[in-house]
């Protein structure tokens, strides 16, 4: 009889903790309306970095494009670096590019010299803003694996891209 009651009384005062847990934080420090928060877990409001698109071709080149979403955006750019620290003070960025150029709704920026293999790591900064303010987002890191390495030889789009101009410029 005395173990039952001790075991009620256990599963009363459980129920009776949780759902007064609720409610804790009467002073409204840790209070948050869906249950309390210690300090330590509350939110904390940070800046997105906004999604690039990375794309890395063999045996060289690079193409970095953000869809153009905020009509107020004007501006894209990237601060690349290629194994490097760029905490470092003497340390220089491998590809340093910015656009005011949207392209099928896309800020678009290519270099075909960079050379990028596997296992490689990228740390970049992305730069977003407009004709009053810049805004550099945080530091991002991209470790290069097989299956972002697209097989692309730019000689010869190069070739077809003049092939086709050549062609239709003969056509006016």
């Amino acid at each position: 009889m005395k173990f039952l009651v001790l075991v009620l009384l256990g599963v009363v005062s459980v129920a009776a903790y949780r759902i007064n847990w609720r409610h804790k934080g009467i002073s409204h420090e840790g209070w948050h309306p869906h249950g309390y928060q210690r300090p330590l877990e509350r939110h904390k409001w940070r800046s997105h970095v906004p999604w690039v698109n990375i794309e890395i071709f063999e045996p060289k080149g690079l193409k970095v494009s953000m869809v153009h979403k905020k009509q107020i955006d004007t501006m894209f750019g990237v601060e690349l670096f290629i194994n490097t620290d760029p905490r470092l003070n003497d340390s220089e960025c491998d590809l340093c590019q910015n656009t005011t150029t949207i392209t099928y709704g896309k800020f678009i920026i290519e270099d075909r010299n960079v050379i990028i293999k596997k296992k490689d790591q990228l740390i970049y900064f992305v730069l977003v803003g407009n004709s009053t303010k810049v805004t550099r987002f945080p530091m991002r890191k991209l470790t290069v694996t097989g299956s972002l390495i697209k097989k692309c030889d730019y000689d010869l789009s190069i070739e077809q891209e003049n092939l086709i101009s050549n062609s239709i410029n003969k056509l006016h």
